[in-house]
């Protein structure tokens, strides 16, 4: 009986937001929480700067190291971009710090930091993998595509065309094979049944086609160093780098 009354005296305040009367309130409550939500983000987004910031002169201190005039001028959009790094994000962070304290030696820190503001955590750690040649699942593959349109991950193209070049002539000796087996069949084939007569010269392209198979296949799982394809371009390495 008690939640039948509390049911009851609650739903008429609920129901009265969905009315004209309502409206108001409910644009101002909104715009409350809004306003209550904006403010937590920029004074989580301060936490975030002085965490990073203690992390950097801690840094600067032990290498007896001073900030340059071009890493000033990079400042107001590193802490742009830090701001909204999680302190406890321990790689991304690391990266954000050291891209400030390194870029005195770098004079393309500005491509960088643009480079940086635009992946995750998750996607860094697919570089780190591609870096290393190792397995990638499922994840990594569907970031690469992401990485790619960032320039920051490329295919091997010279093992790529191997590939195809294996293959056709995997294919160019399968048909000759095929052609030859039906033109003058050996002597062991003819006595052979005859289905087996008819299947034995296409077996050439049956396994021309299973080679071509498990490449397909192993390339796109990229699990064994033979068939990873996938490698950094120089802005890659450089956001990798900045994670020693």
């Amino acid at each position: 009986m008690a939640e039948e009354s509390k049911e009851i005296s609650i739903t008429p305040t609920i129901t009265s937001l969905f009315k004209p009367t309502g409206d108001y309130l409910g644009e101002e409550l909104k715009n409350y929480v809004q306003s209550r939500v904006e403010k937590a983000k920029l004074s989580k987004q301060s936490e975030n700067v002085h965490s990073h910031l203690e992390s950097i002169r801690t840094k600067a201190t032990r290498n007896d190291g001073n900030l340059t005039y071009h890493q000033l001028e990079l400042f107001d959009e590193w802490v742009n971009g830090a701001s909204k790094v999680d302190p406890e994000d321990k790689l991304l962070s690391e990266m954000w710090q050291n891209l400030l304290l390194d870029s005195k030696n770098s004079f393309n820190s500005e491509i960088i930091l643009d480079k940086l503001k635009n992946i995750s955590s998750g996607d860094a750690k697919t570089l780190i993998k591609v870096y290393r040649k190792q397995s990638l699942n499922k994840e990594d593959r569907y970031r690469l595509r992401k990485l790619k349109s960032l320039e920051l991950v490329e295919q091997n193209e010279l093992k790529l065309e191997s590939f195809k070049l294996m293959l056709v002539i995997f294919i160019g000796i399968a048909g000759i094979s095929t052609f030859a087996l039906s033109l003058s069949p050996p002597e062991i084939l003819l006595k052979m049944p005859n289905l087996v007569q008819l299947i034995a010269p296409y077996l050439p392209f049956l396994c021309t086609g299973l080679i071509g198979y498990v490449l397909v296949k192993g390339l796109k799982s990229g699990k064994r160093t033979l068939f990873k394809v996938w490698q950094l371009t120089w802005l890659g390495e450089r956001l990798v780098n900045l994670n020693k």
